[in-house]
């Protein structure tokens, strides 16, 4: 039976977002705490609210759009104004990643998944925490 996917509305558009996708983006932003671009903080009892996943490559890129180094926590001003001129976070995930681990992001991005969307879509809410959760203790950075 395939899982439902929701409407959401990012603040300038709309996505689909999967139970994948809500469990990653808890993650990535438990994972920052902050826009890493401005340093604004996550407000609320976790510390995450007010933050957003921005994926690097696009969403569409089904081989790194649950990749930890292609997603990363910013303010809606900073992720919104990093639709507009990707320049800054492009340096700053440069500058994290360093040069070879940008390229083999970037190798990945244009890879094929070999999971495939259909894995991605169909999982649980509860598939998708005992996947990615506990990546949360091995990803401080």
């Amino acid at each position: 039976m395939l899982k439902p996917i929701k409407q959401k509305m990012m603040g300038w558009h709309s996505v689909k977002v999967s139970p994948a996708d809500t469990v990653f983006s808890r993650l990535v932003r438990l994972r920052d705490k902050q826009c890493v671009l401005c340093g604004r903080k996550g407000t609320g009892e976790e510390g995450i609210y007010g933050l957003q996943a921005s994926h690097f490559y696009s969403r569409r890129k089904w081989a790194v759009r649950y990749d930890v180094d292609n997603v990363w926590s910013l303010c809606i001003g900073c992720h919104k104004k990093s639709h507009q001129d990707i320049t800054e976070f492009e340096d700053f995930v440069l500058e994290k990643l360093g040069q070879k681990s940008f390229n083999l992001l970037t190798l990945r991005a244009w890879s094929k998944s070999p999971l495939g969307s259909a894995y991605w879509k169909n999982l649980t809410k509860k598939q998708a925490e005992t996947i990615f959760f506990p990546l949360l203790g091995i990803m401080e950075r």
